[in-house]
């Protein structure tokens, strides 16, 4: 790597503390405060995979979820567990104009929830029905315009392949795709030659790579079940949306903040370099999640992931913290917040699996996961002695 080729590798330290500003005190909190999650998903095939996504939101420390499912899986989910909220809000079938007065109901029925949410979750066991996809979309620009976050995930990364311009510029998205789903992105939104921005951002790319002059922050080391390039090409052509490729390894990347183009941050439109000292500015920003996980991939892994992502996501949404004792990486990463939330999540999934494929083995399956997500979260960051000392003084 030639010298004027800027790459700064983040210690450990400075990442692990941004993850836990991130997670919420509890001593002085209301129901709701610790993440309101709502998951859009949940067809008459796939009834767990949207359960699965709402309770581990629920056991990674989120106070409410809501799952937002067809008629005709929402009795199944209801059975599940009583913790979640089910609303059958969809009907299925295929999206014409003579269903254009169904779908805006269906949509309706979705977003005047909208306000008792801090997260969305769209694509578990949404399935590929024509008019679940065209309202899930419509309930996606709804959820952009209202600054919700997204998290991406399944049947729901094919309305990114097709319209890349719901979540295009969206720093509160976040797209979870497998090794198979990423190549599709790829596909369609870099090689596609009738997606000019995308051909622009990979130009961009290769001449970036070319003159060895992007400027980057990572943090572990580099691993290699992931084309690096790839990545960048779609980060850089979705321009916003933080990127976690799910593997062997975990990768996470969203475009940095040299660009000075406007973006959505919080809840109205500002300048990035107006709130980021130029030493925290980079051109992209990747951290790779290589801690220890499960040797079996049983199915509803990614989906458990996609919950955590969730209430990471709604305490970064909720994050206000920019206090003037953290400095350093701290004080980068406190920057990234949605990245910082790709990583604990994603950290704290592998964790789970680990600890249920040493009691399971074989045996082992995503509830498995989901029973070891609470300990795994206090091995992270534990309910301190102090607070405990509170509990004591409160009762």
């Amino acid at each position: 790597m030639s010298s004027n080729h800027a790459r700064k590798r983040l210690q450990s330290t400075g990442l692990i503390r941004a993850a836990k500003l991130l997670i919420p005190n509890l001593t002085d909190t209301s129901k709701g405060m610790s993440g309101r999650v709502g998951v859009v998903g949940g067809c008459e095939e796939y009834t767990g995979a949207p359960y699965y996504a709402a309770i581990s939101a629920l056991k990674m420390g989120a106070d409410l979820a809501h799952i937002f499912s067809a008629r005709s899986a929402a009795t199944a989910i209801k059975a599940y567990s009583p913790e979640i909220i089910v609303h059958p809000v969809f009907e299925c079938g295929e999206f014409n104009a003579d269903a254009e007065e169904s779908a805006k109901e269906i949509v309706g029925r979705v977003t005047k929830w909208f306000p008792a949410l801090d997260v969305l979750v769209v694509g578990p066991g949404h399935g590929r029905d024509p008019l679940m996809l065209e309202c899930t979309r419509r309930i996606m620009e709804q959820a952009r315009r209202e600054s919700i976050p997204l998290v991406i995930d399944a049947d729901a990364l094919k309305i990114v392949q097709s319209h890349p311009e719901v979540v295009r510029g969206y720093e509160w998205a976040v797209l979870t795709p497998n090794a198979a789903e990423f190549q599709r992105l790829h596909a369609a939104l870099v090689e596609d030659a009738s997606e000019p921005s995308a051909k622009r951002a990979k130009k961009e790319y290769d001449r970036r790579q070319k003159e060895k002059t992007t400027t980057s922050c990572y943090y572990e080391t580099d691993v290699g079940d992931y084309d690096r390039q790839m990545l960048g090409e779609l980060g850089r052509a979705l321009g916003g949306p933080t990127l976690l490729q799910k593997g062997r390894n975990d990768h996470v990347y969203v475009q940095g903040r040299r660009s000075g183009v406007r973006r959505t941050l919080g809840r109205k439109e500002v300048n990035d370099l107006s709130d980021m000292p130029k030493q925290h500015m980079y051109e992209e920003v990747l951290l790779h999640v290589s801690c220890a996980g499960s040797l079996k991939r049983s199915g509803g892994q990614g989906d458990v992931l996609a919950g955590c992502l969730a209430t990471a996501m709604a305490w970064a949404r909720r994050s206000r913290r920019n206090p003037s004792d953290v400095t350093g990486e701290s004080l980068i990463f406190c920057h990234y917040r949605p990245a910082v939330a790709c990583w604990l999540a994603a950290t704290i999934t592998r964790g789970s699996s680990c600890r249920a494929f040493k009691k399971h083995k074989r045996s082992m399956t995503a509830p498995d996961v989901i029973e070891e997500i609470g300990p795994a979260m206090e091995s992270f960051s534990p309910f301190s002695e102090p607070r405990l000392a509170w509990m004591k003084t409160r009762s």
